[in-house]
């Protein structure tokens, strides 16, 4: 062999009707037997979509935010199968219903979990104006993601799981409704506090303590990472020590540098000053527990398939030309998913706790064909049926392989077992985090 190389190809693909015969059989005594229908192919006479291609218009719209009527001409592009606008639209209540058990099982771990981080991003849900916007919630660990749609208000995170989680560790980015839950153990954003210190260096340009402040914290995170690489549960204290001094050190000289104004607002810098000196514990408590992490990514992770909602109508029911029938009445919920169901908007005020940000308007922007096969009567033996395929009509492409069931992304495992210290469970899931999906929408 002179030479040699390998090529990864897709291959092409064409959607096939699968014609399903039933076989009956008259007995004796006159009795008829009729060989059972396969699960999900319809009354007699009638054609259904397969799973497969069910799961491709979950998929799309929900994982990747692809609207409906655009689903439906992908799919017909790759496949061959033509599923109408409504069909496609009709599966996510589908798939919501198919999954709810898992829903369930999934909140309940996230309550037993010891540390969870939390977030919240606004998305734009079904039809509407632009200016319509909801808040997707969500509260997850490496493992397990729940998602829950609503608005900002406190009515709406207490009816979230978090007021289930007493004594769980919540990783947020301070925003005053998590405080407003009673029995949440707190651990401020780091990332949150870093961006924060950046916009105040650039506010105050001649002051050093930002500065000093950032790299003792950056400091404080290289350390956890460390030692949690080497199997330790905390900082070492001789380690610890030098930088929070250098925290704490930096936090009092810029509290003498930027003095309080009575009567009035207070300047962004001045209010982040006062949240790291009246909540040091809550900012530095990753270091004393390595099973918390310093910064929520990973609900931001977790939240940003939902993001593409904000410039896209994702998931609005689909047009009807003239002399089109009903559409269905199923709403597209945001990408992946919540095992809880969302509450109306509430415009009940939030109180404000000092040292925490009270509304999102001061964030900075971050840089950063079907043919229908009448059943067939034969003189088999009951029980029998036979299949035939058939190609269906329409173009063919080369698809993605797609290996989905309705519990998308749904544990496909669950192992729990007790950690030391505590009662709080923990998942094994195969090759994938389990996420759940918005029911009822």
């Amino acid at each position: 062999m002179a030479a040699s190389h390998q090529e990864v190809e897709i291959p092409l693909e064409t959607a096939k009707v699968i014609q399903h015969d039933l076989h009956e059989v008259a007995c004796g005594c006159g009795r008829v037997h009729r060989a059972a229908a396969r699960a999900g192919t319809g009354a007699p006479g009638t054609v259904t979509y397969g799973l497969a291609l069910q799961a491709w218009c979950v998929y799309l719209m929900a994982a990747h935010a692809i609207p409906v009527h655009r689903c439906a001409e992908l799919i017909e592009a790759l496949t061959g199968a033509e599923p109408s606008p409504g069909f496609v639209h009709s599966m996510i209540a589908r798939a919501a219903a198919a999954v709810a058990a898992a829903n369930r099982a999934i909140r309940c771990l996230i309550i037993l979990a010891h540390v969870i981080c939390a977030d919240e991003t606004p998305v734009r849900v079904g039809p509407g104006p632009k200016a319509r916007k909801r808040y997707l919630l969500v509260a997850c660990t490496h493992l397990l993601t729940c998602y829950f749609l609503g608005d900002r208000s406190l009515k709406t995170f207490t009816a979230f799981v978090l007021p289930d989680m007493d004594g769980t560790v919540v990783v947020h980015d301070r925003y005053q409704n998590y405080d407003a839950i009673p029995g949440l153990i707190h651990q401020l954003c780091c990332q949150h506090l870093l961006r924060d210190l950046e916009d105040t260096a650039q506010e105050y340009p001649a002051a050093r303590w930002p500065a000093a402040i950032t790299q003792a914290l950056q400091g404080l995170i290289h350390a956890a990472n460390a030692a949690r690489a080497q199997g330790q549960a905390a900082v070492p204290e001789h380690v610890a020590a030098s930088l929070i001094h250098a925290f704490r050190h930096g936090v009092l000289v810029g509290l003498s540098q930027v003095p309080r104004i009575a009567g009035r607002k207070q300047r962004p810098g001045r209010d982040l000053l006062e949240c790291l000196r009246d909540r040091q514990v809550d900012e530095l408590r990753f270091s004393t527990d390595l099973r918390i992490q310093p910064a929520s990514n990973q609900a931001e992770r977790d939240l940003r398939p939902a993001r593409p909602s904000r410039r896209l109508k994702v998931g609005s029911a689909p047009s009807r030309p003239p002399g089109s029938g009903t559409p269905s009445a199923a709403t597209y919920p945001p990408p992946p998913s919540t095992a809880t169901t969302s509450s109306p908007p509430s415009t009940t005020p939030s109180p404000e706790t000092p040292g925490c940000r009270p509304s999102p308007n001061r964030r900075r922007p971050r840089p950063h064909a079907r043919h229908t096969v009448p059943a067939r009567q034969s003189h088999g033996r009951p029980g029998e049926h036979s299949r035939r395929e058939q190609p269906s009509g329409g173009a063919a492409g080369g698809p993605l392989m797609i290996f989905l069931t309705f519990g998308m992304r749904a544990c496909e495992s669950v192992a729990g077992h007790r950690r030391a210290g505590g009662d709080a469970m923990q998942v094994n899931v195969d090759k994938r985090r389990a996420i759940t999906s918005v029911p009822g929408l």
